[in-house]
């Protein structure tokens, strides 16, 4: 059912442009043409597992995506063909008879261009069966980002660098995206081992956030600094992670301050956080 659909609308899109393309030349032509490659420049599994992620999976959606990524080749050799024929005799013939290019191109060019289609079309239904095949047993996505890794020390990977950052809060926004994605995922990054048990590991992320946040609120007392606040975080930091407590307390303290979980003011040049 998905390849007979996904054919129907590859073969539908792909003649239609194509016959548009050929017999209408041109800016019409490059612009379609131009848009074939570059969807040909695109990593077709890629493609189709980000748009199948953002839409939902369903068998009425994979079958349309299919569909629209596989139209390049019916649209290349329907504008061929076109190219051939919108020079011929019989074509030239009802253009000198005040035939539109419509009644030309349904009537004289569909027919001729349709056959060919078919053989195409029986050519791309078996790779569009291997293409959903593979989808369905296993999808994979290329993440590069190390966020989605197992760091050393606690793994806080945000880090602000102006008072008004609010990167973990963006950061707990960015999970939260992840979380609509399938579970079967497996994770490719940009280095290391795939990752497996992905929404596992975007819990763990979370909660490991959580936990930090809970904890700095849970023992700090009276007004303190960001670095009187780090201990209470982190108490016994690599020399790696000194370097950046800084930016990761700033990262903390302003997403608490955005939420009024923290107040904060200046004394004497110098930022102090209490709690509400």
């Amino acid at each position: 059912m998905i390849g007979l659909g996904a054919v129907t609308v590859s073969l539908v899109v792909g003649v239609t442009l194509g016959l548009i393309a050929g017999y209408f030349r041109g800016p019409v032509e490059v612009f379609i043409m131009g848009l074939a490659d570059l969807q040909l420049s695109i990593p077709r599994v890629l493609l189709l597992i980000a748009v199948t992620a953002i839409i939902g999976p369903s068998v009425v959606n994979l079958a349309i995506i299919l569909g629209l990524t596989s139209w390049v080749a019916y649209g290349r050799v329907a504008r061929g063909m076109t190219l051939s024929l919108r020079e011929r005799e019989f074509i030239l013939s009802a253009r000198t008879q005040g035939a539109s290019a419509t009644w030309n191109i349904r009537q004289h060019l569909l027919p001729n261009v349709l056959p060919q289609m078919l053989i195409v079309g029986s050519y791309e239904f078996g790779m569009i069966i291997v293409l959903e095949a593979s989808l369905s047993y296993l999808r994979k996505v290329l993440l590069a980002g190390d966020q989605l890794l197992k760091g050393w020390g606690p793994q806080v990977p945000v880090q602000a660098e102006r008072p008004q950052d609010d990167t973990l809060g963006a950061f707990f926004q960015f999970l939260d995206h992840l979380d609509t994605l399938p579970d079967d995922l497996v994770i490719f990054p940009g280095h290391g081992d795939p990752i497996h048990n992905f929404m596992q590991q975007v819990a763990s992320i979370r909660n490991g956030h959580r936990r930090r946040l809970e904890r700095l609120l849970d023992r700090m007392s009276g007004a303190l600094t960001g670095a009187e606040l780090a201990p209470l975080v982190f108490p016994n930091p690599s020399s790696r992670l000194a370097a950046r407590l800084p930016y990761l307390m700033a990262a903390m303290t302003n997403y608490l301050v955005a939420r009024s979980q923290l107040r904060a003011c200046k004394d004497a040049g110098t930022v102090k956080f209490w709690r509400e």
